[in-house]
């Protein structure tokens, strides 16, 4: 059960972001922990890397602790509104609690469970959200009428892309890497894969969507 008093309660830190940056995170998460009587008992640092190992073991060890994480602010964790909603159910669910310093919050000091309560509240809109979209493949969306789906201009650029990767001969990973490097989100607000590249390809193949044939190599 979450919402506890942070008073002699263990904390478990995580950064993220560049090397000037992590710095002044790690020096103000010790202090903000040791004002709060917080233990911090690890801090994990995924320094600047995009797939975060720190962040899960981070998630991980604040559940099995019944501890605090404690982040210098909520940006560090999550891409998207709905992943960071994820994320701090997962922890609410395991009895552990969320402290962000410059976001002013700190689920330990809210008894009425307030944050995670609205939290609860966005999850039902997100999954109303994958249900509207679930039909439709990526690069479109349910029309308002329910029956029809019409493009999505942000997607169908990303669908040449991924075409584009492929004519040039690239593999489906390689193609996921790049996106997942320009911070491309996907239709669930997850990293790309090789599969998510794959479903794209196939579908494209499958379909009568019309892409320019690759310029020929002389």
């Amino acid at each position: 059960m979450s919402s506890k008093s942070t008073a002699t309660r263990p904390a478990i830190g995580y950064l993220h972001g560049a090397a000037d940056q992590r710095s002044a995170q790690r020096l103000r998460l010790a202090e903000h922990a040791r004002n709060l009587g917080l233990t911090l008992e690890t801090i994990h640092d995924d320094e600047d890397h995009e797939d975060r190992p720190g962040l899960e073991q981070a998630q991980r060890d604040a559940i099995d602790q019944h501890a605090v994480l404690i982040v210098d602010e909520l940006s560090v964790l999550a891409r998207s509104a709905f992943a960071l909603v994820r994320l701090a159910l997962r922890l609410h669910d395991g009895g552990a609690d969320l402290l962000s310093i410059r976001d002013n919050l700190n689920t330990a000091a809210d008894p009425a469970g307030i944050f995670f309560a609205a939290m609860r509240a966005l999850s039902h809109l997100d999954l109303e959200r994958q249900k509207m979209r679930f039909h439709a493949p990526f690069g479109y969306k349910l029309a308002d009428d329910g029956q029809h789906i019409v493009p999505i201009a942000a997607e169908q650029q990303v669908i040449r892309q991924i075409m584009q990767g492929s004519f040039d001969g690239r593999s489906h990973q390689a193609i996921a890497d790049t996106l997942n490097q320009q911070r491309v989100e996907s239709r669930d607000s997850e990293r790309w894969n090789a599969d998510k590249v794959k479903q794209v390809v196939d579908h494209v193949a499958t379909s009568r969507w019309i892409f320019p044939e690759p310029a020929a190599v002389c």
